[in-house]
Order: structure tokens, then sequence, then C-alpha cells
């Protein structure tokens, strides 16, 4: 943790170990996105909108929830050099 303020994180990454309550709230969290995005699309067909273009900027929506998602788990799952 290099250069990173003990004060400013909860909990230590070095000691932080996941368990499965921790990755289903993480996944919870995820879903419940996806959920937001449907709601959107949702008010989007209200207003007469083009399906294709609803789909779409679901499915966008649904892979950038995907693709940040990993990349935050991915960051938290770097170990320190030394």
């Amino acid at each position: 943790m290099e250069g990173i303020s003990p004060n400013l994180v909860s909990v230590n990454p070095n000691y932080k170990t996941w368990n499965w309550k921790d990755l289903f709230c993480y996944w919870g969290v995820n879903v419940q996105s996806v959920i937001g995005f449907s709601l959107i699309a949702s008010l989007y067909i209200m207003y007469d909108l083009n399906s294709f273009v609803v789909l779409l900027g679901t499915l966008l929506g649904s892979f950038f929830v995907y693709l940040f998602a990993n990349f935050i788990i991915s960051l938290s799952l770097i170990e320190p050099a030394g």
C-alpha cells in the first residue's frame, strides 16, 4: 500500500479475504445496476423509441457494468510486489 494512507481505507487490501458473503453482495450490487438499466429501457419504450435502439442501449449498458465490475475486482486482487 505504498502511497496510500491507511486512514483512507476501511480494510487493508493486504489482509482482505473474499468469502461467499462478500461475493454475493458484490454480485447483488451489479444485478441492481442491470435492473436499473431495464427500468430506463422501459421508460424509453413508453416514449415510443425504436426497440432496436432500446435493446442496443440495454446490452451496451450491461456490458459496461460487466466490464467495470471485472476491472474493479481485478484491482482488489492485485498482490503487492515484494
